[in-house]
């Protein structure tokens, strides 16, 4: 029952045990295969993305290997409003990328929206320090590919 999951804002959820949360803009690319509004779950131990069906991506800390923020700004991307699907170009859109590596050489990523770019900039930080934190706190010694968090 570690990944029991939570109402969150009516139409999310998220994991009981969640430190922080925030609804974000998933974009296509993550092993999901899932766009659109998400909720982002930080937790002790994982980086969970949750879906409004319920269905979620958990990254556990000790898998990312990598977080940068990104502008990005020009995007477009499909909005549901006011019941009808329309293209939005929201005027800053920055978001952050997350790097993670599940088995072998395969490096996957996670990036999702958060739209006001000093968001995106307080979730990789949140993000960087969890992972460092974990990884202390478990003493996982350095391996290939150890998590770096990216400059901007």
């Amino acid at each position: 029952m570690a990944d029991a999951l939570v109402p969150f804002q009516s139409n999310y959820l998220i994991p009981h045990n969640t430190n922080t949360a925030s609804i974000v803009i998933c974009l296509p690319g993550n092993s999901m295969g899932y766009s659109g509004s998400a909720t982002l779950a930080l937790t002790d131990d994982a980086l969970f993305l949750t879906t409004p069906d319920g269905s979620y991506e958990k990254l556990p800390f000790q898998i990312i290997r990598r977080v940068r923020p990104q502008n990005f700004t020009g995007i477009v991307i499909p909005m549901e409003l006011g019941g009808a699907a329309r293209l939005v170009n929201p005027l800053e859109a920055a978001g952050v990328i997350v790097e993670y590596q599940f088995a072998g050489n395969f490096i996957s990523t996670l990036t999702f929206l958060t739209i006001n770019p000093n968001n995106a900039q307080a979730w990789a930080g949140k993000i960087a320090r969890a992972v460092v934190v974990w990884n202390v706190k478990n003493q996982t010694p350095p391996t290939k590919g150890t998590y770096h968090m990216a400059r901007t």
